[in-house]
């Protein structure tokens, strides 16, 4: 049967995805923007459906595996919010090195990313 969307289940699957952002293993994510979510709660509230509803599915992308962002306009917020940024300049490191195991670990190759 159809289920209709309404603003008090947005609301609520808003709710569930601020509480994955702070609890699950998504609270570890870089940029995690549980914060700014949590601050426009009532922000999302007054929004239509229909910009609820864009709000939800931009929030969404944060929970992919890839580098995608989340346009957040509607609340007030970034067009990017949940952007990981690197922060050092990795040649003003005295050594970097990225490991890449196989999936059993048995294999390794250890790349010195000063020298790439």
């Amino acid at each position: 049967s159809y289920m209709k969307i309404t603003k008090e289940e947005n609301i609520k699957l808003y709710n569930i995805f601020i509480e994955k952002l702070s609890n699950k293993i998504y609270s570890y994510r870089p940029a995690n923007p549980k914060d700014k979510l949590k601050e426009k709660e009532e922000q999302f509230k007054n929004l239509s459906l229909e910009e609820q509803c864009v709000v939800l599915g931009e929030i969404l992308h944060l929970f992919q595996c890839k580098p995608v962002t989340a346009n957040l306009i509607l609340i007030k917020e970034g067009a990017t919010a949940g952007k990981i940024q690197k922060t050092k300049i990795i040649s003003n490191c005295k050594n970097v090195k990225l490991i890449a195991q196989s999936p059993t670990g048995l294999y390794e190759q250890v790349i010195d990313l000063l020298t790439v």
